[in-house]
């Protein structure tokens, strides 16, 4: 009917290009989209130990040294063992792939590649899926974050507790003290 006024029906009609016909599109900024976050080589490939922030003795560690489909990932102290040992290797777009340097066929994997705050971090066969590309973001002082492609959420030391077997998974970036690793080249 053309009336401006609160609850008034939208319908559709044969096209007269009348005024009651057309409507504006107004993009909308800081809307609940999913803006994923974009990145850069900021890293040069090679093998790394990952430490935290809160302590850099405490470093990304592959529980057990179980190089398979699910094994967890945690927080450990460093030791120079072959399960803290992970290779980086960036890919293109921003984008890098972190694997257990003693098997490059495994990565760090977002878990079913879910969107949600508190999703584990695993280790999982490498298959080209956001779930195990990586933006390494550099955030001054010598420290990184390390946001998942598949849902934009930062790696973290859950509760940011520095203790062995803390538990990594990934949460909303806050750029806080336990979504922040220092990369330290090993031989």
């Amino acid at each position: 009917g053309g009336k401006v006024k609160d609850e008034a029906n939208i319908d559709v009609w044969q096209n007269k290009n009348a005024a009651n016909q057309k409507f504006k599109f107004t993009k909308v900024n800081g809307s609940n989209s999913s803006s994923q976050t974009t990145g850069n080589k900021t890293i040069e490939d090679g093998v790394y130990k990952i430490s935290t922030s809160l302590d850099n003795n405490y470093v990304l560690d592959l529980a057990d040294a179980k190089v398979e489909n699910k094994s967890n990932i945690q927080l450990y102290k460093s030791n120079n063992s072959a399960a803290q040992k992970w290779q980086v290797t960036y890919i293109k777009d921003g984008y890098y792939k972190i694997t257990i340097a003693s098997n490059n066929n495994y990565a760090l994997n977002v878990y079913g590649g879910k969107k949600e705050n508190g999703t584990n971090v695993q280790l999982y066969k490498y298959k080209v899926d956001p779930s195990v590309h990586w933006i390494i973001k550099d955030v001054g002082g010598g420290y990184y974050n390390i946001i998942s492609k598949s849902n934009n959420l930062a790696l973290e030391i859950h509760g940011g507790k520095v203790k062995d077997e803390a538990n990594i998974d990934v949460w909303q970036n806050k750029n806080a003290a336990n979504q922040k690793f220092k990369f330290t080249k090993v031989n």
